[in-house]
């Protein structure tokens, strides 16, 4: 991670500066070495990484998910899904990326921060309780305006009202208590910034995947994931037939038109530990304008909302 982006980061326990200790190297590159705080609490830096977690907690399927996928929504000269996907549900435009500091709270293989820099953001920095950092890192840690953490939403490494604008698609209802994870990321918006979030919206049809769910979260990664894999095709080929689809209607499960996305979407539904669904977009929208947001509007696509801090 660069010198600069480094610079940015504080003790997420108490808010106070970080000292970088390393070993003399040439450039801007940190790729090891300590971030430790006024307090005597120590982070290490590994692999260009500042990690403040000692683990993956409760996101331990999202590492493996991430570190097998790593480029699979990436977007390339075949593709701009997550480019699409990004203006969908977090409503900012070119206008207001260009420029700007930027979070992405569960940066996972980094694809939409991936947008968030083609787009001309200033800095992006991400943030995952997961491996998938290592992933993110990778992909975009070439680029000097990109840093990532690993790191707990919870208690984040950077100072309050440091970000121009803060997005979580599909994230924070992974999380032990998505309104609190929410309310933090908050914390972080500068005035006149602006927040985006997409969580799951609750459909009828979740009760059986509720109940696979018991089984499937109790797997370790490596084994669901093959298990997604061999199945994946045997679900395509019934629901290719209308009487196929129409057995399958209370299954969810990727209809992706590429097969290793499907696989990913299907795995990343039955393996989480945890996984909110929420009634309708005011059930949202209430979180931000109890957070003191204004200007906040649901977006046309399952539960997406925008909201801005007042000046």
């Amino acid at each position: 991670m660069r010198r600069e982006l480094l610079k940015g980061l504080v003790d997420p326990e108490d808010g106070g500066a970080l000292e970088l200790r390393t070993a003399p190297a040439p450039g801007d590159d940190v790729e090891s070495g300590e971030l430790v705080a006024l307090s005597g609490r120590r982070y290490v830096i590994h692999g260009g990484i500042p990690r403040f977690v000692p683990g993956e907690d409760y996101a331990g399927s999202f590492g493996f998910e991430w570190l097998t996928h790593a480029r699979t929504q990436i977007d390339d000269e075949s593709s701009d899904e997550s480019h699409r996907t990004f203006l969908r549900n977090t409503g900012f435009d070119e206008v207001m990326v260009r420029g700007a500091r930027v979070l992405d709270v569960g940066v996972g293989s980094g694809r939409f921060a991936d947008v968030a820099l083609r787009m001309g953001a200033a800095e992006v920095h991400g943030l995952d309780l997961s491996r998938a950092v290592e992933s993110a890192w990778r992909t975009l840690g070439k680029d000097p305006r990109f840093g990532v953490v690993q790191a707990s939403v919870f208690s984040p490494p950077f100072p309050d009202a440091s970000f121009d604008l803060i997005f979580s698609i599909g994230v924070l209802h992974h999380t032990p208590a998505p309104r609190l994870a929410f309310e933090r990321m908050v914390r972080l918006l500068r005035p006149g910034g602006r927040i985006a979030i997409y969580v799951y919206v609750n459909q009828p049809t979740h009760v059986v995947s509720d109940a696979i769910r018991l089984f499937t979260t109790r797997l370790e990664p490596s084994r669901l994931h093959e298990a997604v894999r061999r199945v994946q095709p045997v679900l395509d080929a019934i629901s290719s037939a209308p009487l196929g689809r129409l057995a399958l209607r209370w299954l969810p499960r990727s209809s992706h038109a590429r097969p290793d996305w499907r696989v990913l979407d299907t795995f990343d539904w039955y393996s989480p530990k945890y996984q909110f669904r929420y009634r309708d977009h005011e059930e949202i929208c209430e979180w931000f304008t109890s957070a003191g947001l204004v200007d906040v509007r649901p977006l046309p696509f399952d539960i997406c909302v925008q909201g801005r801090k007042p000046t």
